[in-house]
């Protein structure tokens, strides 16, 4: 119990500091997500060397397979497949979608090979050996002398203590495995949490690689790849579209009406904004060069990259007949992001109409 309560205060600890220097630094959250992936990997061998500690000092031996039990990595595999499928089809149910883990996420956008082996190194390897070793291993066989029941009732419970969110979920989760580990041992919980993780992270690689969708919005069209996804609302105020992609990118697309009989100067607009005049958005610092014209298959275009608040966005305008489009990704310090944008860009087409 101990030991259980002081990697909570390490995690609590360690989240509070991340959030506190992101804020701090206005750090763009692919650089958020990189230093809180190291931290976590600095989390996880502090753990596993407290808990072998406390394991030799206290002599507490994890039941790795207890008489009688067989096939602990089939049975532990089977029940961590099947545990997944359940909670994605009750979240199917409740949601209209496939359920997306945001760590997995996070950690796999665009496929990157490194990226993908870095998730599962995190989220299949590391993370169910040493919390089924600190949960299962240490604290559920610790406290095995006082009952069955308070065992596993208090593994689970410090369990999703651990994990700061969805205290209901985890406890359930922590159940299940240490179910597991009485019926069938340490091995079978351990395969029960990697393959349980596995099946998110694989889940994740499918929608990165899926096929991009066609947004219709006021007049236009564009595609928009499968791991951008719709949001309810944007922080700048009403548009006709914003989105969530990798690494926290933003899009957001508004647009305002303009006289369809003006001739609009495309040049005069980008030389206006780099002299710190024309339409702007409200915090935006541009450097002087940052706004120029560009030509995109639906039209040409003013293209700004700035920064708001000390993150990097680009800005597009995108005049059409009575309507001045804007286009806005918020990057996040994500490339990824910048690449999607750009061929989202090359996707735009107009209607004609609402």
């Amino acid at each position: 119990m101990r030991t259980a309560g002081l990697v909570i205060a390490l995690n609590v600890v360690l989240t509070i500091g991340i959030f506190g220097w992101a804020r701090a630094t206005h750090a763009e959250p692919a650089t958020g997500i990189a230093v809180a992936v190291l931290v976590g990997v600095i989390f996880y061998v502090l753990t596993f060397l407290l808990v072998i500690a406390r394991m030799d000092k206290l002599g507490v031996q994890p039941m790795w397979l207890p008489e009688g039990a067989s096939h602990p990595v089939a049975f532990g595999a089977l029940v961590g497949v099947s545990a997944w499928t359940l909670v994605a089809v009750v979240a199917f149910l409740l949601t209209g979608h496939l359920i997306i883990d945001p760590t997995a996420g996070l950690l796999v956008a665009g496929a990157n090979p490194l990226h993908v082996l870095l998730a599962v190194g995190l989220l299949v390897v590391a993370g169910p050996w040493i919390e089924e070793l600190l949960f299962r291993g240490l604290v559920l066989e610790s406290l095995r002398p006082r009952g069955t029941a308070i065992a596993l009732v208090a593994s689970s419970v410090l369990f999703a203590i651990c994990h700061l969110h969805g205290f209901l979920y985890y406890s359930l989760c922590g159940a299940v495995l240490g179910g597991v580990y009485l019926k069938s041992g340490l091995k079978a919980s351990l395969w029960t949490h990697a393959a349980f993780n596995a099946c998110f992270v694989v889940t994740a690689i499918a929608v990165t690689l899926g096929p991009a969708h066609t947004i219709s919005l006021n007049g236009m069209t564009l595609r928009v790849p499968a791991t951008w996804r719709s949001v309810g609302k944007s922080f700048v105020g009403p548009t006709d579209f914003a989105a969530a992609g990798p690494s926290g990118a933003q899009l957001v697309i508004g647009h305002s009406p303009m006289p369809a009989t003006k001739l609009v100067d495309l040049q005069r607009i980008a030389d206006d904004i780099n002299q710190g005049a024309g339409p702007q958005l409200p915090g935006m610092v541009v450097s002087p060069g940052a706004a120029y014209r560009i030509d995109l298959p639906a039209g040409a275009a003013v293209e700004v990259r700035a920064t708001i608040q000390r993150h990097a966005v680009r800005v597009v305008l995108l005049p059409t007949n009575g309507r001045l489009w804007t286009l806005i990704l918020f990057t996040g310090g994500s490339a990824q992001a910048e690449t999607d944008f750009t061929r989202m860009l090359g996707t735009v087409r107009f209607t004609g109409g609402p």
